[in-house]
């Protein structure tokens, strides 16, 4: 009966050395995941400021298109008239 208890024992010492070995590296994958998860947080807010940034660069944009369009239509306007103008001289 004491050897089967005695090699009881020693599959549990056995098991009890697998499973801390198998926590530990369990351990090591969990940290490597955090750091893993870390570095996808501050890309995630790189990625973000970069998105604010652009949104602020095509708002600016479009701004100076409109701008750029107002000035070309005053432009466009003041060549007409002016082709006017100098056809009325001519005549």
């Amino acid at each position: 009966n004491n050897t089967n208890l005695n090699k009881q024992i020693t599959t549990n010492q056995q098991q009890i050395q697998h499973l801390e070995g198998s926590n530990t590296h369990l351990g090591e994958e969990i940290a490597i995941y955090q750091q893993q998860i870390q570095r996808l947080e501050e890309n995630k807010t790189y990625l973000t400021k970069q998105t604010t940034t652009q949104q602020q660069q095509i708002q600016r944009l479009k701004q100076e298109s409109q701008g750029i369009f107002i000035s070309l239509s005053f432009l466009g306007t003041i060549l007409v008239l002016s082709r006017l103008f100098l056809t009325e001289v001519a005549d």
